[in-house]
């Protein structure tokens, strides 16, 4: 198969090059050559050209890329062709048929050129047979490897998961505040509660003793009230008493008896 590739791209090169089949720095063309060819000038030694390929899933030949250098004025005289391995491939449908889009990249060395005097043009051979059609673009830049994608989808997902965990851990620590600090406000507000409630208490206890204090007081002043009524009153009967027996014991006086009274006639009618 690659022997035959070979022969394909020996024959197209007279027919590309006439035809101005010529990709260019960062160019794009379709073609149904089997092949390209690519204008290296603007590449300088130890540079690498990157390129995007396209072509259909069934007309995939499943093998690398071929190329090699040539000259302009020389290109029948070809030797020295390499294989370039595809960095990245994906695929996409479009009218109802598969494309496959693949990525590689060609580092240009004079040590590649071979019989090509200049290097300046690069033969690039297609993975399908002649009269198969193909998509060829040069990038700027290469596509990612499936590993680096891979990697990076990791990486993009550990830093997603560790920015939840740590929101997370963040929204507990504060939920855990939250209810402390709640959790101090109802012991402060029940301390102060329970204080006010004992000072309430305390209040009644003194309002109710200084009540008990006030009517044992006035059960006090009735009582001496009514003992110094009582000793009044005794001393009031015990004056009387002595006035009295002072009066008992006066010395007899000495009447005389009236005149007349043992007369004959003396009537105690009242003269009229």
């Amino acid at each position: 198969m690659k022997i035959f590739q070979f022969l394909i791209s020996i024959s197209l090169l007279s027919y590309s090059l006439n035809q101005n089949q010529i990709l260019t720095k960062y160019g794009h063309l379709e073609t149904y050559d089997g092949l390209v060819i690519f204008d290296s000038n603007d590449f300088g030694e130890g540079d690498k050209m990157y390129f995007k390929l396209e072509i259909y899933e069934l007309d995939y030949l499943n093998y690398d890329i071929e190329y090699y250098y040539l000259d302009s004025s020389t290109f029948s005289r070809i030797s020295n062709y390499h294989w370039a391995s595809y960095s990245s491939s994906s695929s996409y449908t479009e009218g109802g048929r598969r494309i496959l889009r693949k990525y590689f990249n060609i580092k240009k060395k004079k040590s590649d050129y071979g019989s090509s005097t200049s290097g300046r043009y690069l033969a690039i051979v297609f993975p399908v047979y002649l009269n198969d059609w193909a998509y060829i673009e040069n990038t700027k830049e290469t596509k990612l490897p499936t590993w680096a994608i891979v990697v990076i989808v990791i990486v993009i997902v550990l830093i997603i998961a560790g920015l939840i965990i740590y929101f997370c851990y963040r929204r507990r620590k504060r939920m855990q505040a939250v209810t402390q600090t709640n959790a101090a406000t109802v012991a402060t507000a029940a301390a102060a509660a329970n204080y006010a409630t004992q000072q309430n208490l305390q209040a009644q206890v003194y309002h109710a003793q200084a009540n008990q204090a006030l009517a044992q007081a006035q059960v006090y002043q009735a009582q001496a009230e009514a003992q110094a009524y009582q000793a009044q009153a005794q001393a009031q009967a015990q004056a009387y008493q002595a006035q009295m027996n002072s009066a008992q014991t006066y010395p007899p006086q000495n009447y005389q008896a009236p005149p007349n009274s043992n007369d004959v006639g003396y009537s105690s009618k009242a003269v009229m």
